[in-house]
């Protein structure tokens, strides 16, 4: 029989008759029979009950891993149950009847609950590119192609960079060091710029600084710092001229007007992207506005690992060390359990407005799409199918067409301003 142990959470109370269980240890003890080797009697010579006495227990462990999954399987199929995460089985019993009795514990797919979903307003973010955007991007790329001059012959002022090695003191024990650090001295940004201005090459000096709200070591945030500040060099940001000479050297472009066309493209481009983006999202909060069911709570832990996993990476790419983002794991999942469950219910409308709408991915949209892929990554199309197929990912690019193809329908039908 079956209970409903929560909303979503399934208790099925399995029973294999007597009969069942006879038939499948006799086929074991069969096979075990022709190897087991017991003291006195030639391997598979054995008596039947010496046999049976020795090997009960493998013969039982066998006879559950042959019974249970199919008694699952058939039971979760004559009750029209869709199971979302794997089963958890327990109090598995082989009665002296020889009845074999388990329970099994589920999670299943929810009654997707949505409003009317055609029709939703939004909002499109325009793609148009001002002036003083394309300057800016210009203005970026000249800094990436700066120079920075040792200066020997004056001391730092506002503006320069200094090279140094860096302590950090807290109540009078260093706590944390750099070598070879850059520093830009900014005093109408930085108070603690101003006692480094007029330092040179072998100056030490000090200043000092409030720790950052930001990062994972909470127990030192706001806590006050001396920063020890050894002074190696001295350099100077030299930008080169804006001129067509610059344009010839960023790109292969014969003039300055031809750096400024090709820069304004890529910020049409990318602005079209993030507009489009901003559109998906909005037809997606909206989406899920409108729904009232729950989501799996197996599925939304499942979830919450991933996305604690690419917090935990993203973090150590900053230069968080490992143990000071392990003591931030509790506080980080309360933040991040909002959005694993947000994206579990935006997969479970997707998937059924999918079906309702006969939504499908055809075998040629499944063959654009590895294209499309395929130019992005700069792979060969052929071999990158191959690689999904050998990974078993064809199917997750298929679900993420669809996905991408209810999306495009949600907004074919919304009500865009």
């Amino acid at each position: 029989n079956i209970e409903k142990t929560g909303s979503l959470k399934r208790r099925i109370n399995i029973a294999v008759p007597a009969e069942v269980v006879s038939g499948h240890l006799k086929e074991i003890f069969d096979d075990i029979a022709k190897r087991a080797s017991i003291p006195g009697f030639r391997q598979g010579r054995a008596p039947r009950d010496l046999v049976e006495k020795y090997y009960s227990g493998a013969a039982n462990k066998e006879l559950f891993r042959r019974v249970v999954p199919h008694f699952y399987t058939e039971a979760i199929k004559k009750e029209g149950i869709r199971p979302v995460t794997e089963p958890e089985i327990s109090d598995i019993n082989l009665e002296d009847s020889g009845l074999l009795s388990f329970k099994v514990d589920l999670e299943v797919r929810p009654v997707v609950k949505v409003k009317p979903y055609k029709g939703i307003r939004i909002k499109k973010s325009d793609a148009v590119v001002k002036d003083e955007e394309v300057e800016g991007a210009i203005s970026n790329l000249r800094e990436s192609y700066a120079e920075y001059v040792t200066i020997e012959d004056r001391p730092a002022k506002d503006g320069d960079y200094i090279v140094c090695d860096i302590e950090q003191v807290l109540d009078g024990k260093p706590i944390k060091g750099e070598k070879d650090r850059w520093l830009v001295l900014n005093t109408s940004k930085d108070e603690a710029s101003k006692p480094l201005i007029g330092a040179k090459s072998g100056d030490i000096r000090e200043t000092r600084i409030t720790l950052p709200k930001e990062g994972p070591k909470a127990e030192d945030v706001g806590k006050e710092v001396t920063l020890k500040v050894s002074v190696k060099q001295v350099k100077e940001k030299k930008l080169p001229e804006l001129n067509d000479e610059f344009a010839k050297d960023v790109g292969k472009f014969d003039n300055l007007d031809g750096l400024k066309e090709a820069v304004k493209k890529d910020l049409e481009a990318a602005k079209t992207r993030q507009a489009d983006q901003d559109t998906d999202n909005q037809i997606l909060d909206k989406l899920v506005e409108l729904s009232s069911f729950e989501v799996p709570e197996g599925l939304v832990a499942i979830q919450l690992e991933r996305l604690l996993e690419i917090t935990n990476k993203r973090l150590a790419m900053q230069g968080f060390k490992k143990e000071d983002i392990d003591k931030q794991q509790v506080v980080l999942k309360d933040k991040l359990r909002a959005d694993a469950v947000k994206q579990m219910k935006v997969y479970f409308l997707l998937e059924h407005i999918a079906g309702a709408e006969k939504i499908s991915v055809t075998d040629d949209d499944l063959a654009k799409a590895v294209e499309s892929l395929a130019k992005d990554k700069g792979v060969d199309k052929k071999k990158l199918v191959e690689s999904f197929e050998k990974e078993g990912r064809l199917d997750d690019l298929r679900l993420r067409e669809r996905e991408a193809k209810t999306i495009r329908f949600l907004l074919d039908n919304a009500r865009i301003s």
